[in-house]
């Protein structure tokens, strides 16, 4: 199903994608017509806690990791001798901001058997 959520909040890349949207996005209008100073808001919030750079180097983390085990897979099936497994994640780089995203309540006022709650940042 592809949609809102599914382009942007699926994956990291996606996640990534979305921030850069936010945060690039050159705000048009004027606050009494427009969310113009919701979106200026959210795009220095964005900026000064450096979302965009965390979130370019957790997915060239994914990526690399990704990228050592198909090499794995491919020297096992080319090459003969032994092989060097790499570590199943990498661990983010020293001072790099690690971010947690607490768990949102629930919604008493609206409940159904599709209730869905996402965190951005999780």
């Amino acid at each position: 199903m592809d949609g809102f959520f599914s382009t942007f909040f699926t994956d990291t890349a996606g996640k990534l994608r979305f921030l850069r949207c936010l945060v690039e996005w050159p705000c048009y209008g004027s606050s009494e017509v427009t969310f113009s100073d919701v979106e200026r808001a959210t795009s220095a919030a964005i900026q000064s806690t450096n979302y965009v750079e965390a979130y370019a180097a957790r997915l060239a983390r994914e990526i690399e990791t990704r990228e050592r085990q198909i090499l794995v897979a491919l020297q096992e099936k080319y090459q003969s001798g032994p092989t060097v497994v790499p570590a199943p994640c990498l661990a983010p780089a020293a001072g790099e901001p690690v971010f947690v995203a607490m768990r949102l309540p629930p919604r008493p006022a609206f409940s159904s058997d599709n209730d869905v709650q996402i965190s951005l940042f999780g």
